[in-house]
């Protein structure tokens, strides 16, 4: 008898419980799908956001400027080094910071073309230095040359230089070519030949059969085609230099290629290593709608669970960690401590693992995501060149 009313009184409960469990079920379902149709666009989709005006000019003469900042998680415009400054009727770089209280900064400034900007003025601080209006530029004579791969033929921009070991530059996620304008500008001055490459899903080049971003997955066999090139037009050896998406590429390659054996190095720059990290860091940026919450771990699982469902993501092809016993050939490694868009604690644990292999390790403190050339260039050419000597007695 006692039990049989136990049991009555028991069934509510319980069946308020399996609701609520199944609600809860639901809940999580629901918005983890929305998370993992955030994640794809985020990530995945090869269509480049446009970059927005994150400042505008207070005032400005021949020597400096000061600037307001117009958005709340861009903190270029403070930030030590050498970054470009655009407008719409010209461009310009900042150098040393003068001044800077609240959300106004005095910095150095030299007008490189155009007209001076007026006060009032938005503008956009650029970490890669030069317009964006072509690659050429007087610095960097350069001329495009075209490879194949899989998906069809692909461009690149060639620079000519005495050395025979040609260094092949690889581009960044949300990048384009010219943004490497940095790294090769700092190679001519060694003396080194420069390829600039594409690979699928860049702006008016092949696609990859997905649609989607592969994070080298599949874009190392562009890579591919660029060394083939290289190796067929005079150089004798190969240093292959990855930016952030680009680094992994790289990696991908030298796991993969049976070219590996012509790279005689590797310089890897914020380098994507885990990519399911960097959706960890990213993650933390965004929150629940509604609520203005930061998303729960619990989410972060789901969306990416879904991600492989629906997309076909396959997580672990794009850990290059746990490939790295592969690696046969020297590495110079910069990362930034205060990157927020690839966790400086990935670089950490490929250091730790490959202290073989590892040349240098530039681990600097309080610089974002591949901003080391514009922390300090100097720096940044002795670390190459030291580097690419060292390679040559290999």
């Amino acid at each position: 008898m006692n039990t049989n009313k136990l049991l009555k009184t028991a069934k509510p409960f319980f069946i308020i419980l399996c609701s609520v469990i199944l609600l809860s079920f639901i809940l999580l379902i629901g918005a983890g799908w929305y998370f993992s149709d955030l994640l794809f666009k985020k990530a995945f989709d090869p269509v480049r956001p446009e970059r927005k005006n994150d400042t505008k000019v207070i005032t400005c003469n021949e020597n400096s400027i000061t600037l307001e900042k117009i958005l709340f998680y861009d903190d270029d415009y403070r930030s030590k080094g050498i970054y470009g400054i655009k407008w719409e009727k010209g461009f310009g770089l900042l150098t040393d910071i003068i001044s800077f209280n609240d959300n106004h900064i005095t910095r150095r400034f030299h007008l490189t073309s155009g007209s001076m900007p007026q006060p009032g003025e938005e503008t956009l601080i650029d970490i890669f230095i030069y317009p964006y209006e072509s690659y050429q530029i007087d610095e960097l004579p350069s001329e495009e040359i075209f490879y194949t791969s899989a998906p069809g033929k692909f461009s690149a921009y060639y620079v000519h230089n005495r050395e025979k070991t040609w260094v092949i530059l690889i581009h960044g996620n949300s990048m384009e070519r010219v943004d490497t304008r940095r790294q090769a500008l700092s190679l001519k001055n060694l003396g080194y030949p420069t390829l600039n490459i594409s690979y699928r899903n860049d702006k008016d080049q092949p696609k990859d059969p997905s649609g989607n971003l592969q994070y080298g997955i599949t874009e190392w066999r562009d890579l591919e085609g660029a060394v083939h090139y290289a190796m067929k037009n005079g150089a004798k050896n190969i240093v292959l230099l990855g930016i952030s998406m680009g680094g992994g590429i790289a990696l991908n390659f030298i796991y993969k290629s049976e070219l590996r054996d012509k790279i005689q190095g590797l310089v890897l720059d914020s380098p994507i290593l885990d990519f399911g990290k960097t959706v960890d860091l990213n993650a933390k940026k965004e929150r629940v709608p509604g609520l203005g919450l930061p998303v729960p771990r619990i989410l972060i699982d789901m969306a990416k669970f879904l991600c492989r469902v629906r997309f076909k993501i396959e997580w672990q092809s794009i850990n290059y960690l746990k490939d790295a016993d592969k690696l046969d050939v020297p590495v110079l490694l910069f990362h930034g401590t205060d990157d927020r868009t690839i966790p400086v604690t990935t670089s950490d644990e490929f250091s730790e693992k490959r202290k073989d292999l590892i040349y240098r390790y530039v681990r600097i403190d309080g610089v974002g995501h591949v901003r080391s050339w514009n922390f300090d260039p100097a720096m940044y050419e002795k670390y190459l060149s030291d580097f690419l000597e060292y390679c040559k007695d290999l």
